[in-house]
């Protein structure tokens, strides 16, 4: 058996570069272990990644670069209702952007594929 310790508040370069990935793909974790770990099994790469982000080091290190960005959780989470929730757009004949009540449901699929990306489910088949 495999014993983990969070002990170590020393991160090593792979979690390092695994934490910069994270935030510049857009939190999509497994993609993140995939390329860091330079790994081609997925399994390998989730079990990583949930790994990595249970981690409360890791966690703690994720939160700082996100304020340091000023992004909050609530922030994201703020951005990803709209996208649940956006209707379709279309200018008007005098050029104006005028919202319709009619659901987006492309755009809305989309930020459905990111958050479950998000929250670790696989959506590779589904696409």
């Amino acid at each position: 058996m495999i014993y983990i310790s969070f002990m170590s508040k020393q991160l090593t370069y792979k979690q390092t570069r695994f934490i910069d990935e994270l935030v510049s793909n857009g939190f999509v974790k497994v993609r993140a272990a995939l390329v860091v770990y330079d790994t081609k099994s997925y399994k390998v790469a989730s079990k990583i990644a949930d790994t990595n982000c249970n981690n409360p080091n890791i966690q703690a290190e994720m939160r700082k670069k996100l304020a340091d960005k000023n992004v909050s959780l609530e922030t994201v989470a703020e951005e990803l209702k709209c996208g649940l929730e956006s209707n379709r757009c279309y200018i008007s004949r005098d050029g104006v952007m005028v919202r319709s009540d009619i659901p987006d449901m492309s755009l809305r699929y989309k930020y459905l594929i990111l958050l479950l990306q998000l929250v670790g489910i696989n959506t590779e088949k589904h696409r």
